[in-house]
């Protein structure tokens, strides 16, 4: 195995023609997407609802640091988050202090963390010292209650004033945002967006919230869901812009809907698939195996792709900050073994990312863009998860550019 990654290593970059081949396409006016029909089913399936006139934007790596921190300080009434870790490095201190200084101002901050071994061995710090300073922390419960393996937080929220919301990859600290340019040390991206969705956002932190501090409501406005007939005049607008969903899961309760989301928007591609994952397990469950048959059938499709940027070879030299280099060794061989397994006997084509991957960003025939926590392996069996899904030709655009640049910078992956 050991050859086999050397090897992988050493071999060539995606062509240019086969990048640009993969965005060529267009999808038509009457793609399944946007139609209403499509969006009531992923309404009814997913436990959540299209909304319009959203705004919304690509946050890679330490810009949705740096944005999150200009937030904070321009916070007047609110500031939610939950995260799965805070690592108490320059940027996590940086981050704690700036929410302490809101709270002191008046603002009604609500910090929400995982629990469990995580807590102690990344946050401790960072959180006892808001704690004692008066920054209400909330820890999530942390327990065995599925079949599958331990619950915990993995949702990445963060909300401003009811008005203004971060979703994506990114947890906090200079571990996960800090980037050198020269060997691209660690990949994750966030969005940012305005608009109706961000009820949706605030909806779903109340709930884990509720899950941390039973008696420490959020206060949130009724809800006032649209009507769905709205969908086909928003659907038909040209250019495309703001329609969001917001769809999260706690497996739980049983409830698996971003598993369920991206397999319709799966289901319903013509063309065209590419997604990030820090990971990939296709195996081991039903939701895994169905969402990985859906996007087997994309690349079966006559001139269908699908591309996977993922970790592997990359991390057998990388050295994550704080980490000593073994580090990065173990977990490449532990994620490109199951890779390996997920890709065998299949059409879809993998990069591996030449250091740390760690961006969740799901891109369906060129048009519809999910940002969030979600891994596409056995994590998301056990851990809450969430995305947002746009239909946006800004951020469609946007995507396309990213996912350019990182394909640009892998290495394509040809099984030992």
């Amino acid at each position: 195995m050991d050859e086999a990654m050397d090897q992988n290593q050493k071999r060539e970059h995606p062509k240019p023609s086969q990048i640009n081949d993969f965005f060529a396409y267009q999808p038509s006016q009457t793609h399944p997407y946007l139609r209403p029909k499509f969006q009531r089913e992923l309404d009814h399936k997913t436990y959540s609802r299209l909304t319009a006139g959203n705004d919304v934007s690509l946050l890679p790596n330490a810009h949705s640091a740096s944005v999150k921190l200009g937030l904070i300080k321009s916070a007047k009434k609110s500031i939610y988050i939950a995260t799965f870790q805070i690592v108490c490095d320059d940027g996590g201190k940086l981050f704690a202090k700036g929410l302490v200084k809101a709270m002191k101002r008046g603002v009604d901050v609500r910090f929400l963390v995982t629990g469990g071994p995580w807590t102690w061995a990344f946050s401790g710090t960072c959180t006892e010292s808001m704690r004692l300073k008066g920054v209400n922390v909330g820890t999530m419960p942390y327990s065995y209650i599925t079949n599958y393996g331990v619950v915990q937080l993995h949702d990445k929220i963060f909300i401003v004033d009811n008005k203004t919301a971060i979703v994506g990859g990114q947890n906090i600290g200079s571990w996960y945002s800090k980037q050198d340019e020269g060997n691209v040390r660690f990949r994750d991206t966030d969005a940012v967006v305005s608009g109706p969705v961000v009820l949706d956002i605030l909806t779903r932190f109340a709930s884990l919230w509720c899950s941390a501090e039973p008696n420490d409501p959020v206060p949130i406005k009724k809800i006032i869901r649209p009507q769905t007939q709205q969908y086909a005049e928003w659907l038909n607008q040209k250019p495309l812009k703001g329609l969001c969903r917001f769809i999260s899961q706690t497996p739980s309760k049983e409830e698996f809907w971003v598993f369920e989301g991206y397999k319709l928007y799966a289901q319903r591609a013509k063309r065209r698939a590419i997604f990030h994952s820090l990971s990939l397990n296709a195996y081991g469950s039903p939701e895994q195996e169905n969402l990985w048959n859906a996007f087997n059938s994309i690349s079966e499709n006559p001139n269908g792709e699908v591309f996977l940027i993922t970790n592997g070879p990359g991390f057998i030299r990388s050295r994550p900050e704080g980490s000593p280099e073994w580090v990065g060794r173990i977990m490449g061989y532990y994620f490109l073994s199951s890779v390996y397994d997920s890709l065998y006997d299949t059409k879809i084509q993998a990069f591996v990312y030449p250091s740390w991957l760690h961006s969740k960003v799901y891109f369906f025939d060129n048009l519809a863009v999910g940002i969030g926590s979600f891994n596409f392996d056995e994590t998301g069996l056990i851990w809450t998860e969430s995305t947002m899904i746009c239909l946006d030709d800004n951020l469609r655009e946007a995507a396309i550019r990213m996912f350019k640049q990182d394909l640009k910078r892998s290495y394509v992956l040809r099984n030992p």
